[in-house]
């Protein structure tokens, strides 16, 4: 027999990889910014040259008073100041606070929301009064729909008043009526005017708005017809002769901060692309008349020179990722650049366009010198990423998070580091590539395996963001509101006042002055909280100590360690559960979580009879009685070879549920429903969906708690709001701030 082998893994070192634009570290000398961030993050005042965070980072640069004028004045042309301030006196202000590249995000939802409402026009246009069809079987129809619309819309300084009041009184005179048999020439004549100045003036706005996104030294985009297709226009990159571009100013001139290879730059010019292409399309149809084909491969490309600018970032973002990786995979850093003496040394550097110079590194990221004392940590022997072949946007992620995964151009990354022909990064330097699959990754703590959510640390004033005021806006006129919806509301409205009150007075920069946190739960948060319970009775006695603690979960099948979870930054530790589920043994339940399942339907359901249809005469299915009902089974799935090798008809696993009833697994929830270890032994409702696993192979153990995945995330979700304020209460409390009753019951 062999001998039994145990492994051990530790984790040596974390961090986040950073791109230009996301507050990427760079070689240069500190300055007062520096010092203030520091300050702020309670960390020690640079003085000298060194790694620091890049100026413009992924906020981008300040706007200058000039482009804040600009922007206010462009918002109020285009009837969208709102998205400032509803007090226009304040807009100026708040205006003055965005950052360039803020504010030119600002400018394209208001272009955005022009391009939308001259798209109405152009439908009750064209449904009051056609230009192609004038002998439409359905027009009173569409006559009557267009009427409705416009009574129906809030007032808009596009859409004439007297034209909406006549649409209001039409529209109440018809009441339940399906058609409108009058054409009212005088509401298509006002509407005419308003869509021809509105069309008049949004290639005026895309052209401006398109400059400060885009922009360049060497010349300026123009709006114009296309060359080629007289009914289609194209943005184009028109060079300014020498004389011209030596007298642009310094600011004219400035191209940094506009947030580098970050996905918020990809993100912006993307939405300039997509507004190019609304308005081609816009411009090609007649008012009156339908849309024209969206799907014409005649149409040439509006906006060559964006899509040529976003290829490029994404090559260099795939490029410098890849770069990156395989740095730290052989345990090197940057080096600070060497001064060069000659010119002929400039020269040749300019020639060899070498990114740097690099020395190895320890565990800390830090140059490995003989006066530090400190040890090279070595080539790595592996390196892991996420196998998303089998990605879905349905695992558990925000939206914005499915959308930036997509264009991370994660297969790209993968194809730099390990090519098919061998010629990969990796292959150069003998370092093999793992893929491991990514599912659930993100929701489960790397140092104990308890299940956790994500959450959002919310500090300064969240109502400036939409993000946070969009939680507590109120119901439309004339919309209900129900109970949950009203509380959920009234959560969020406490706890964004108490972030305000808390960082009442502070500005966030000087020394006591820095902004103070709470956590609230967000799909795509960057903090991972373990759903297990806080320590009762635990009491701080220093600052050192942590704030809260959680209760220790004790592993059984890991010689009985007890550890503690932790908050953590939520993609490290996904980072950190890749790395583990790589190497560890697949049967080892605090790691691999997961157990993969087929479901064996008992007696079918009965069909329900739809509504509005008569039941049929034809004799059916007799219902079957109690005595006759066969619950479902669930067998473990031939996919989890690795847990337990290859199942044959006399050696499948049963997942026997230990109450089918409370359960609550209906047939309509998954035929291959997944099953999970809690391993904080939750003992609520979550064990109600309590299985265990029958005809187990000798050298397998049973997890310690096994239930359904629709117990374990349904708790967690429902517990998420309340972990979170009882971590908030606890802050408060150190702050000498009583936290709100509702928080503590």
């Amino acid at each position: 027999m062999a001998e039994r082998r145990d492994w051990y893994a530790r984790v040596v070192t974390t961090g986040l990889l950073k791109l230009p634009g996301e507050d990427a570290a760079v070689f240069r000398y500190a300055n007062e910014i520096d010092k203030q961030r520091a300050i702020a993050r309670g960390k020690s005042v640079p003085t000298a040259k060194g790694l620091h965070e890049e100026l413009s980072g992924s906020a981008g640069r300040l706007a200058t008073s000039a482009e804040s004028g600009k922007t206010v004045e462009l918002l109020t042309e285009m009837k969208q100041l709102r998205l400032l301030d509803d007090d226009a006196a304040k807009a100026e202000t708040e205006c003055s606070r965005l950052t360039f590249p803020e504010q030119n995000m600002k400018l394209l939802i208001a272009l955005r929301r022009a391009q939308s409402y001259a798209g109405k026009l152009h439908r009750w246009c064209w449904f009051l009064d056609p230009q192609d069809e004038t002998d439409r079987e359905d027009q009173a129809t569409r006559r009557r729909t267009a009427i409705k619309e416009i009574a129906e819309t809030d007032e808009h300084e596009w859409l004439d008043k007297a034209a909406h009041d006549k649409a209001k009184q039409r529209h109440a005179l018809l009441g339940e009526a399906k058609e409108e048999p009058e054409s009212h020439p005088e509401i298509v004549k006002a509407l005419k005017v308003e869509l021809e100045r509105l069309i008049e003036k949004l290639p005026c706005w895309l052209e401006t708005i398109a400059n400060r996104t885009y922009h360049s030294r060497r010349g300026r985009l123009v709006w114009r017809n296309h060359p080629d297709k007289p009914d289609c226009h194209l943005l184009d990159f028109s060079l300014l002769p020498k004389d011209e571009r030596d007298l642009l100013t310094k600011e004219e001139k400035w191209l940094a901060g506009q947030r580098g290879l970050s996905i918020e730059r990809i993100e912006q010019l993307e939405e300039l692309r997509k507004r190019c292409q609304s308005l081609n399309q816009m411009l090609r149809r007649n008012i009156g008349h339908p849309p024209k084909a969206t799907r014409d491969d005649s149409i040439p490309d509006p906006c060559p020179t964006i899509l040529a600018k976003l290829d490029e970032i994404k090559e260099q973002r795939r490029n410098q990722t890849a770069h990156m990786i395989l740095v730290e995979a052989l345990g090197l850093t940057l080096a600070e650049p060497t001064k060069l003496a000659t010119d002929a040394e400039h020269r040749l550097r300019e020639a060899k366009d070498s990114h740097g110079e690099y020395m190895k590194s320890d565990d800390k990221g830090r140059p490995v010198s003989p006066e530090a004392g400190n040890k090279w940590r070595g080539v790595v022997d592996f390196i892991v990423i996420e196998d998303l072949s089998r990605y879905r946007t349905s695992q558990g992620r925000a939206p914005r998070e499915n959308s930036r995964l997509m264009k991370w151009c994660h297969r790209a990354i993968r194809d730099k580091l390990k090519d098919a022909n061998g010629s990969g990064m990796c292959e150069l330097f003998g370092i093999p590539l793992v893929e491991t699959p990514a599912a659930y990754s993100s929701r489960f703590c790397s140092r104990t395996g308890v299940a956790g959510f994500r959450a959002s640390e919310i500090s300064g004033n969240p109502l400036e963001e939409s993000k946070w005021r969009w939680r507590i806006r109120k119901p439309q006129e004339g919309k209900t509101e129900s109970e949950d919806q009203k509380k959920r509301r009234e959560d969020w409205e406490l706890l964004l006042q108490q972030v305000q009150a808390v960082n009442k007075n502070r500005n966030g920069k000087n020394n006591g002055q820095q902004f103070r946190t709470l956590l609230a739960p967000d799909a795509g948060g960057s903090i991972f909280i373990p759903i297990s319970r806080l320590k009762a009775g635990y009491a701080r006695h220093s600052k050192e100590d942590p704030i809260i603690r959680f209760e220790p979960v004790r592993l059984k099948e890991e010689e009985n360690q007890e550890k503690q979870p932790t908050l953590i930054h939520a993609d490290i530790n996904a980072a950190v559960n890749l790395g583990l589920r790589t190497v560890a043994d697949p049967r080892l339940w605090s790691i691999h979580s997961r157990l993969r399942s087929e479901r064996k339907l008992g007696t079918p359901p009965q069909p329900k009879a739809k509504k509005g249809k008569r039941k049929s005469k034809t004799p059916g299915a007799v219902p079957a009685t109690i005595e006759q009902i066969e619950p479902d089974t669930f067998w473990v799935s031939e996919k989890e070879k690795r847990k337990y090798g290859e199942q044959t008809d006399d050696t499948r696993i049963e997942i026997k549920l230990l109450n089918a009833e409370k359960a609550n697994l209906k047939a309509s929830d998954s035929r291959h429903p997944n099953f999970f270890n809690d391993v904080a032994d939750l003992k609520t409702w979550v064990h109600n969906g309590a299985a265990i696993l029958e005809g187990l192979p000798d050298n397998c153990r049973m997890p310690a708690h096994l239930v359904s995945s629709k117990s374990l995330w349904g708790y967690v979700k429902e517990q998420a709001w309340r972990r979170c304020m009882e971590i908030n209460s606890a802050r408060l409390r150190a702050w000498g701030i009583e936290p709100p009753p509702e928080w503590t019951t």
